[in-house]
């Protein structure tokens, strides 16, 4: 209940105020309407001030409820500010002195203005949510506030952004506000809002969820992430290639979406692509169904990925069947007869070059050496014309090797020059060790006799230069 008594000012004495009721009535007999109004708000007679106010004009009745709301009201109570939207001021309620008491009953003003809709309070409940967020930090009650005004999500980056993400302050925390518990919050209100009209839609909340399509499939949890992008499709699809959205975004669904679906297995649909009617869109989906003709198989009457009309095709739920593996093997097993066959012939060419190779020398060793004059006359003036004008060219490998190790002579030789090799003389044996003793014997003693230790250099052919046993 209230804190104190709802009026603030209690009656004035009769007295006083029959003599202001007289007073008025003079000025109204005179025809002096906004001197009797006055005389009324002075002497706080609501009733005729009001009354009175009705038939003049707008500023005069708005200024006469604001003041009867002021004298009569406490700050921050339903009535005091039901009077205040009555008197078309309600943004008089969040001056400084006023702003902390509406907040503190928050919950029953928006009630009481709700309940009592007049023009302009749709800017009120956003003074309400402004002074919740700035001033309390409630993000929650003040996005409450918001979506009661009739405030739509906007991008983060959008100038004057009051909301991104329900429940989430962007303001405050810009880099890591998309929490998980903030996207499932906007589509939960997403939803709700569907229910009466299917075609609604949050734009700047896709890209969230699509981000967070990518963390649940890093998760492993790839059929939640698809449905995801299912839903986020059918918001981006039908604004004709996703006018309106960033092509970041677009390019990102996009190859997102054929990567999920491929590693799910089965063909990789593409009827949920965004830009299916573009030239690059039909390029994809060309090389997409060449490419699983050839692994899976051929395709069903009406394409690959024929599905009915309107509806978004359900993602694979299992990996290839028997069929679809066993084509797999099969193509493998072609692939490997195919580069077998291929190695095979690859081995015969190289054969024959080889045989072509020694028949060519052994046609030039024969003309090397049993040619001559003879051998150009072979052949007629055509045949030898045409040898030297189109005829096969081949590669010089130079004259053929002469040189060859012959067993008998123990050496290399020329072929066909043996009988020019002289034998050659046998190398004489090393001297014996009385071949070094003569020399010093006739010179008068240089040998090596088997005495001593001693070792002395001697002399010329006289005296002794030998090595006596000293």
């Amino acid at each position: 209940g209230e804190a104190g008594p709802l009026m603030l000012s209690a009656p004035r004495e009769a007295m006083q105020l029959q003599g202001a009721a007289q007073h008025m009535q003079d000025m109204l007999l005179a025809g002096k309407r906004e001197e009797a109004c006055e005389v009324a708000l002075e002497a706080e007679l609501w009733a005729p001030a009001l009354l009175l106010s009705t038939y003049m004009n707008i500023e005069t009745y708005t200024k006469v409820m604001a003041a009867f709301a002021k004298k009569n009201f406490r700050p921050g109570s339903p009535m005091r500010t039901l009077y205040m939207l009555f008197a078309g001021q309600g943004t008089q309620l969040f001056e400084p002195e006023e702003v902390q008491a509406v907040l503190d009953k928050w919950q029953q003003n928006v009630s009481v203005i709700l309940g009592n809709r007049t023009p302009g309070d749709n800017e009120v409940l956003l003074h309400v949510g402004d002074g919740l967020l700035n001033l309390r930090e409630h993000v929650e009650a003040a996005h409450m506030c918001y979506l009661l005004a009739g405030e739509v999500f906007e991008h983060v980056g959008a100038k004057g952004c009051r909301m991104c993400l329900l429940g989430a302050n962007h303001l405050s925390h810009p880099f890591n506000f998309w929490t998980p518990a903030a996207i499932q919050r906007t589509e939960v209100w997403e939803r709700a809002r569907q229910l009466s009209n299917p075609k609604f839609a949050v734009p700047p909340l896709q890209a969230f969820k699509l981000a967070h399509a990518m963390f649940l499939a890093e998760v492993g949890l790839k059929e939640k992430a698809l449905k995801y992008v299912e839903a986020i499709c059918e918001v981006v699809r039908p604004t004709k290639g996703g006018q309106g959205f960033s092509p970041r975004l677009t390019a990102e669904l996009e190859m997102f979406d054929h990567r999920l679906r491929v590693h799910l297995g089965g063909k990789a649909a593409t009827t949920t692509s965004i830009s299916s009617g573009s030239f690059l869109g039909g390029l994809r989906k060309a090389f997409d169904s060449a490419v699983s003709t050839a692994i899976y198989g051929a395709a069903p009457p009406g394409g690959a990925l024929a599905v009915p009309s309107g509806k978004t095709p359900a993602p694979p739920s299992q990996a290839p069947t028997e069929k679809q593996r066993a084509a797999q093997e099969a193509a493998k097993a072609k692939a490997a007869k195919e580069a077998e066959a291929r190695a095979l012939k690859e081995a015969k060419e190289r054969e024959k070059q080889e045989k072509e190779r020694e028949k060519q020398a052994k046609k030039k060793k024969g003309e090397d050496t049993g040619g001559g004059e003879d051998g150009e006359k072979k052949g007629g003036l055509f045949t030898r014309l045409w040898t030297k004008i189109g005829g096969e060219k081949q590669v010089d490998l130079g004259e053929e090797n002469l040189m060859y190790f012959n067993d008998e002579l123990g050496r290399w030789v020329e072929r066909g020059k043996e009988h020019e090799v002289e034998p050659e003389a046998a190398a004489a044996p090393p001297p014996m060790m009385a071949s070094f003793q003569q020399p010093a014997a006739a010179g008068g003693g240089g040998g090596m006799p088997g005495g001593g230790g001693g070792m002395q250099m001697g002399g010329g052919g006289g005296g002794g230069g030998g090595m006596p046993g000293g």
